[in-house]
């Protein structure tokens, strides 16, 4: 007999979860936007690199805000669901960090399209992690990354970085799946 599995459904078990990481991780986010700007450094200059560093830390540090806020007001038991929004806070902040892999792209440095890739991938796999049993706010908040993947799709176009950028396509889709997939079945 054939075993049968349950995919238990997203519920805010799961966001509450992605939500208390991120309040109890605040300081890795801006670990992360100092090793991306190091990349961009590289690729974009350090002008350019420390601009970008600089508004991304600036809309962490906005959006700690507004997380901490909202822990405030849960712990309240005012009644607001903040759980609804909060995909689209980090969706928000995302666009920040999802510039960095543009900016890697369009640099016109050798290693830019590489470096873009990287962290495009890396952007994703923080997404998945923070987000793992809330496939409907994974795709929310990684879809900053998703519009730069399709940009970098359709930027490529008669270049030789074409058929590789277009077969990226099913490996970041089957990718994406089966996180959200293993967070679901975790």
């Amino acid at each position: 007999m054939a075993s049968v599995h349950t995919v238990p459904a997203a519920d805010n078990s799961a966001l509450a979860t992605a939500f208390d990481s991120s309040l109890r991780t605040q300081w890795a986010r801006y670990v992360h936007i100092a090793t991306w700007a190091i990349g961009l450094a590289a690729t974009n200059g350090p002008g350019t690199a420390a601009a970008w560093c600089v508004l991304t830390m600036m809309m962490g540090y906005g959006r700690g805000l507004v997380e901490g806020a909202m822990a405030r007001d849960e712990r309240a038991k005012t009644g607001r669901d903040w759980r609804d929004v909060y995909p689209w806070i980090a969706a928000g902040v995302g666009v920040f960090w999802a510039a960095a892999p543009g900016m890697a792209w369009r640099s016109g440095h050798e290693a830019g399209p590489r470096l873009a890739v990287r962290m495009l991938s890396a952007g994703y796999l923080m997404v998945l992690t923070q987000f793992r049993g809330a496939p409907r706010a994974a795709v929310i908040v990684s879809a900053p990354y998703t519009a730069v993947f399709f940009y970098f799709v359709a930027s490529a176009w008669g270049t030789p970085w074409f058929g590789a950028t277009l077969a990226g396509i099913p490996i970041l889709a089957s990718a994406l799946v089966f996180g959200l997939m293993h967070g679901l079945l975790a």
